[in-house]
């Protein structure tokens, strides 16, 4: 059977373009509503795999129901675990989001797994839903796999508040997601708190290096 034709990220394709990009968050993994999202008309979807206990059909459900409905799905992955980035892309996500990043070692080590060689350590197979159970293969499905998923990192502590800028630098970052409550307790408050001048100043510094690395991408 011939390769079959990738479909670009919907993300990615109207960020390229300017437009502007609406999404939500899930917790409920449950199908109905991200096929609900897709019939509203939101772009994307973020579902979350760090607080939540999600690695079974709970998790590959959704993400294939947002395939079908044309809806990318940015999954946040349990931190400690990057290799759970790797079976993500393999249901089809569109994008990644590691949280508890410190460092641009921190990130870079991370995005490894989410690249095939020698971008980096990702394992190859085709035989997935990603690869249309092998319908999609080859270097095409190596090239859109490196290049169309979107991966994300969290700025939400007081490491990562001091390293934004290389953080944000290191190759295949696409986006930075902002902390405010892990933040907070990193800095000791003891409590979510995203009105706390020095949380604030720390979006405010995150939002400024995110616009000048968006100039400079472009």
């Amino acid at each position: 059977m011939a390769d079959q034709p990738f479909s670009p990220n919907k993300v990615r394709q109207k960020l390229r373009a300017g437009k502007l990009v609406s999404g939500s968050v899930i917790y409920t993994m449950a199908p109905n509503m991200m096929n609900a999202a897709g019939w509203s008309g939101l772009d994307f979807i973020r579902m979350d795999n760090e607080h939540q206990w999600n690695r079974d059909e709970a998790t590959a459900q959704p993400i294939q129901t947002g395939i079908a409905i044309g809806v990318e799905t940015t999954v946040r992955v349990d931190r400690d675990d990057p290799c759970m980035a790797r079976k993500i892309l393999e249901l089809g996500a569109g994008g990644i989001i590691f949280p508890q990043m410190r460092s641009a070692t921190d990130v870079a080590e991370h995005l490894r797994y989410t690249k095939f060689p020698p971008k980096g350590i990702r394992g190859y197979a085709s035989c997935n839903w990603a690869g249309g159970w092998g319908t999609k293969s080859g270097n095409s499905y190596v090239e859109w796999s490196d290049s169309e998923p979107v991966i994300g990192i969290m700025i939400e502590n007081v490491e990562a508040a001091r390293n934004i800028e290389m953080m944000m630098s290191v190759e295949g970052v696409d986006f930075a997601l902002f902390g405010p409550a892990d933040l907070s307790m990193s800095m000791g408050l003891r409590r979510p708190d995203q009105n706390d001048p020095g949380v604030r100043e720390v979006l405010e510094n995150t939002i400024e290096i995110a616009k000048n690395w968006e100039v400079r991408n472009v």
